[in-house]
């Protein structure tokens, strides 16, 4: 069984019990089943979730050449490869030691404007970028929707006002 087949499974399954049990709120989910492929594919609902996004050019940018909405998470690999990339520039002898040095020194130092946010990684908390882009999705009747997105800042928290 594929895994595009057991999550609508186990996703009906639990919200079966669920429901036997009178709940009425939303299941919240994993990013994991923020997949508009799934669309009609689940028969219960409600289930609701947050997952990495991107900007609004980007999402454009991708629905446009490719068809179908950006998967969670793709955003986030494509800022950490341009920024590994620009680092792997900076490089002269070649050295483990001098990629990292470059690398902390992009993420330290500056701002990155990525296609999933502002990067600037904060040395307290240097594997969470101080500001990212998350979006709310929910399945309802079998339908798939995006709620919005909004950026999070790691000190000021959510920002849903620049939501749709």
């Amino acid at each position: 069984m594929s895994l595009k087949q057991l999550i609508p499974l186990a996703l009906d399954r639990i919200m079966g019990a669920y429901k036997s049990m009178k709940g009425v709120w939303p299941i919240l989910c994993a990013d994991i089943a923020d997949e508009p492929s799934l669309e009609g594919e689940l028969s219960a609902g409600p289930y609701e979730g947050f997952s990495l996004g991107a900007t609004e050019a980007f999402e454009q940018a991708w629905t446009s050449r490719f068809g179908t909405s950006l998967p969670g998470g793709y955003a986030q690999l494509y800022d950490a490869v341009a920024l590994v990339a620009e680092a792997c520039q900076k490089v002269e002898d070649g050295s483990a030691k001098s990629a990292r040095e470059a690398l902390q020194g992009l993420l330290f130092t500056q701002e990155y404007s990525g296609v999933s946010g502002k990067l600037h990684f904060n040395e307290d908390a240097p594997v969470a970028p101080v500001e990212t882009i998350y979006r709310n999705w929910y399945f309802r009747d079998g339908q798939f929707s995006r709620l919005g997105s909004a950026p999070h800042h790691l000190e000021k928290g959510w920002d849903w006002s620049a939501a749709p």
